[in-house]
């Protein structure tokens, strides 16, 4: 993959948008206290049903679709060939040059994103509060669009005013000039599209250096083969830290420790170093526990042909740093993805420099 062939899909919500990862209401729970918080960002699913459904010019998908399939359907259809893939998304500030990445928690509220910026050559990270705007709905039947009786629910909306970034590697064709508006994420919420010919994140992590093991936060879930339940196993009673991923060959994860991540990450204040000492230990171990690695179940995405939720999968969340082993330079990890279905955006690494720098405000 070159540089010549790297752009960025900008996606600008209308609206408040609905990118909802906890799958979506059901009959079993109803009311309007069945109340569900927005993920600031949408899965990669998201995107590459928008992807597919411009490949399929909008008609409805009579069976069900396969990952490999959506792959297949964006590689053929689009012209993007099959060496594309797609990176990402997270969020862009054009004014600011700043990288806003999903922080993804158990808890529906706090700091949800991670601002990434360049200060003086040197990354700089701090932790963002986004706002939320309380919605209340009736769900819909996904056939007929009537009406499902009682199905009642409170949504909290994520507020956000800034484009939504999903880079394009590799693809023999490029997304066409202009915009188009197009439903994206629950609830049918409008957005219009347009192509940009850079890729900010890209261009960022071209500046970090690594040796052969390196940190990396993890920006979009890494799906883990079915395989890496044994080594979850493992890692839960302390006997390994290590998850062969399979994909990219010879890659490895390794979860590291509390007391890792502590030496690995520097305090800042907003204008300068002036903790003292204790205070610096004290920070970094909160700082630490926040960027412990998180597995969970996952769903990666929902299966509109068959009215539910894809399989669950074994995945590290957003918001994880995890340590890599990889014949790879982190330039070109970052454009190969780790993990299943890594070509449609899952798996996306942000490589670390040899100290992480954490910005208090």
């Amino acid at each position: 993959m070159s540089l010549q062939s790297t752009y960025s899909l900008v996606i600008k919500p209308l609206h408040l948008a609905s990118f909802r990862w906890g799958g979506s209401f059901t009959p079993l729970v109803t009311g309007p206290a069945a109340i569900a918080f927005s993920e600031p960002l949408p899965m990669p699913s998201t995107i590459a049903g928008l992807l597919a459904g411009e490949a399929l010019g909008y008609k409805p998908s009579q069976s069900k679709v396969s990952p490999e399939e959506l792959e297949k359907l964006i590689a053929e259809k689009l012209g993007f060939g099959d060496r594309f893939a797609l990176r990402g998304p997270y969020i862009y500030d054009g004014d600011v040059k700043t990288v806003y990445l999903h922080y993804w928690s158990r808890s529906p509220i706090g700091k949800r994103l991670v601002a990434v910026e360049l200060v003086e050559g040197k990354m700089i990270i701090s932790f963002q509060n986004i706002d939320y705007h309380q919605h209340t709905g009736i769900a819909l039947n996904n056939t007929c669009k009537s009406v499902i009786r009682g199905l009642i629910y409170t949504q909290m909306l994520a507020k956000q005013d800034k484009s939504i970034i999903v880079e394009v590697h590799g693809a023999n064709k490029a997304w066409p000039n202009g915009k188009i508006v197009r439903r994206f994420g629950g609830e049918g919420r409008i957005a219009i599209i347009e192509r940009m010919d850079t890729a900010p994140l890209f261009k960022l992590i071209t500046s970090i250096k690594a040796g052969n093991g390196w940190y990396a936060y993890v920006v979009t879930p890494i799906l883990l083969p079915p395989h890496s339940i044994n080594e979850i196993a493992k890692i839960l009673e302390g006997r390994d830290r290590m998850i062969d991923v399979e994909e990219p060959p010879n890659t490895r994860i390794l979860i590291p420790t509390l007391k890792e991540l502590k030496d690995f990450i520097e305090v800042e204040e907003q204008h300068g170093k002036n903790y003292i000492r204790g205070d610096v230990r004290e920070k970094q171990a909160k700082i630490a526990k926040r960027f412990r690695t998180k597995i969970t179940l996952l769903s990666p995405g929902y299966d509109m042909a068959a009215n539910m939720p894809r399989p669950l999968h074994l995945a590290i969340m957003p918001g994880s740093i995890v340590k890599i082993e990889t014949p790879l330079n982190p330039q070109q990890l970052y454009q190969e993805g780790v993990g299943l279905y890594r070509r449609l955006g899952w798996g996306t690494l942000l490589p670390l420099p040899q100290k992480l720098v954490i910005k208090q405000q």
